[in-house]
């Protein structure tokens, strides 16, 4: 479980993720007008529209890639805590349920 400060960096990543990707993707929009409006587009315009491309396909692959999440120190003790009682409270129900087993055949026979 990770705490608020995690999940907001995580989030301000993807929204700068996000912006990038939609500018990019305006000055695609913008050189393809620039394109269609010259009768003779010059080399460079059309260089720049591939790299353009290039970069937004980059962004978009970017953004379907999972964030990694690192837990700061204080997320990480926490964490070990939790897994710590998980695992006893697992071990006493497997007890329990022998002492329940043990009671409930002894009375049956």
């Amino acid at each position: 479980m990770c705490c608020r400060s995690t999940w907001q960096k995580i989030i301000l990543k993807r929204h700068k993720q996000n912006a990038l990707l939609t500018a990019h993707q305006d000055i695609a929009t913008e050189l393809q007008a620039q394109i269609a409006a010259a009768p003779n587009p010059a080399l460079s315009l059309q260089l720049l529209v591939l790299q353009n491309n290039n970069m937004v396909a980059q962004l978009q692959l970017e953004l379907t890639k999972d964030i990694p999440i690192k837990l700061e120190e204080e997320e990480t003790v926490e964490y070990d805590a939790r897994v710590k009682s998980h695992q006893k409270k697992v071990a006493d129900l497997k007890i329990n349920w022998g002492k329940v087993y043990m009671l409930i055949m002894g009375q049956c026979t």
